[in-house]
């Protein structure tokens, strides 16, 4: 079979057609994977500055004090109920942080699995269920049926 010049323009058509399809895939997927680090980073710098501000929190005055209260599930003063609020934001938007990471696959099912474990760690405290209950609208959907479900695994 010979090819004409017709033919061959088509063929050139089609393969061209197919270089820029395949481009496409591969810049769509390029764009999908690079939203998902900026989001990524986004996250990991809000946990950051929460972070920071645990730091601060446990070096102020009765700040060590008031979360030892709370780990006891001793009743707390007004002072110390502010600061406790302050203490489980700042740990809950870390947890949320590594479930959004994970959910990402960023953050593999081991470390993952240690953060549920922390979360029930800080669950056993009276005051921390109490943040929960009050705040738990705060965070997205996903995160909070998780921490919901740890909760009710734990029969307190």
């Amino acid at each position: 079979m010979e090819w004409s010049v017709q033919d061959l323009g088509a063929l050139g058509e089609l393969v061209g057609s197919l270089a820029v399809l395949v481009t496409l895939v591969y810049l769509a997927r390029q764009v999908r994977q690079s939203n998902r680090l900026a989001m990524a980073a986004s996250y990991q710098a809000r946990t950051d500055s929460n972070i920071e501000l645990i730091s601060i929190l446990l070096g102020s005055p009765g700040g060590p004090v008031a979360v030892s209260t709370a780990i006891e599930n001793e009743p707390l003063n007004r002072e110390q109920l502010a600061f406790t609020d302050w203490f489980f934001e700042a740990n809950f938007v870390y947890y949320e942080n590594n479930h959004f990471q994970h959910k990402l696959g960023l953050v593999d099912l081991e470390h993952w699995q240690a953060t549920q474990n922390s979360i029930k760690r800080i669950l056993a405290m009276g005051s921390a269920r109490d943040y929960w209950a009050n705040n738990s609208h705060t965070y997205r959907d996903s995160f909070r049926i998780k921490v919901d479900e740890i909760l009710k695994s734990m029969n307190l």
